[in-house]
């Protein structure tokens, strides 16, 4: 049995009036959403645990509602088909990395007209 005199604590925090845990039992823990998790194990680690995650041996008194869904996620369970990006062609891809290619050379050149040119070391 615990000596831990905090875990003892937290054990009379969680759990209903009247009921105590001996080694071995097993009990029903809740989730703050309110998802029932049967079958836990009611030890003092398990206890001090299960309370650090936010459950407790009572289901709540309002569950938390879900997290919001995306469009895409709706839609997939909806069973609408997501649209497929149209392919890229092998000319378009190329023109685009040629253009790519130019801004860098035309940025690389804007560049060295900025900066000074440095004078020739003098002997």
């Amino acid at each position: 049995m615990a000596t831990d005199q905090a875990t003892l604590e937290a054990q009379d925090r969680v759990r209903p009036p009247g009921v105590y845990a001996t080694s071995g039992e097993r009990a029903t823990w809740y989730r703050p959403d309110g998802t029932a998790i049967p079958n836990q194990p009611m030890g003092p680690y398990n206890v001090k645990h299960y309370e650090a995650k936010g459950w407790s041996l009572t289901p709540p008194s309002r569950p938390v509602p879900p997290p919001p869904v995306s469009r895409d996620a709706l839609a997939t369970m909806q069973g609408v088909p997501k649209q497929a990006a149209k392919p890229v062609t092998k000319e378009a891809r190329n023109k685009a990395s040629s253009e790519r290619m130019k801004a860098r050379w035309a940025a690389r050149k804007a560049k060295q007209a900025a900066t000074p040119p440095k004078e020739a070391a003098s002997v």
